[in-house]
């Protein structure tokens, strides 16, 4: 709020649209403040905050300024560019979205292909809570998506499988049949979604 209030007087005193502010989520969360609060409040009481945002510092906000590489389907670090991009972020002019390098073997890993989703569908001021599964790195494969949902929720609990006492779902009474019938259980649960 203090940065857009001295940019703005500033903007106004020299007559000039010289001056701009470079965002960093990061240094919200370096002074303890909660980025994501702090962009909601923007949105709720200055409508031309964005306007007079040219560079965004694009990491993902973190008290530990640790300049991670950039993952896909950061939702979070997407509705901060959205907060900006509603208030006026990019519409009258060019904006960069920069993001500082990480560290270990790969310091980019996805980061710029991260970026360059975010701003399409930032351009295309797609609302957080409506981004499509590319936007997480999915694109479709074979079958529909509910298809595709149906064999997830039906594979979520392998991992614990042995963890866990549970009856055991996958012998119903019809792959009992099956089963008496002479086939193996792993004939049936190989056939069961055909």
């Amino acid at each position: 709020m203090h940065l857009y209030a001295a940019v703005k007087s500033i903007r106004q005193t020299l007559k000039t649209d010289k001056i701009m502010i470079i965002m960093d989520h990061e240094h919200f969360a370096t002074q303890g403040l909660d980025a994501l609060q702090e962009s909601n409040e923007f949105v709720r009481t200055i409508s031309d905050f964005g306007s007079l945002v040219k560079t965004v510092h694009s990491n993902h906000p973190s008290p530990l300024h640790s300049h991670d590489p950039i993952e896909r389907g950061d939702t979070l670090l997407y509705t901060l560019l959205y907060n900006l991009r509603v208030t006026g972020m990019g519409k009258a002019g060019l904006t960069y979205l920069i993001f500082e390098r990480g560290g270990g073997d790969d310091p980019f890993v996805h980061s710029v292909d991260a970026l360059k989703i975010m701003a399409r569908f930032l351009e295309q001021e797609t609302p957080p809570k409506e981004l499509p599964l590319e936007f997480f790195g999915l694109t479709k494969t074979a079958g529909d998506e509910r298809r595709q949902e149906q064999i997830v929720k039906d594979h979520a609990y392998e991992p614990l499988k042995d963890l866990l006492q549970m009856p055991d779902e996958e012998f119903t009474a019809l792959s009992q049949q099956v089963i008496r019938g002479g086939k193996r259980p792993e004939q049936w649960k190989k056939g069961e979604l055909r």
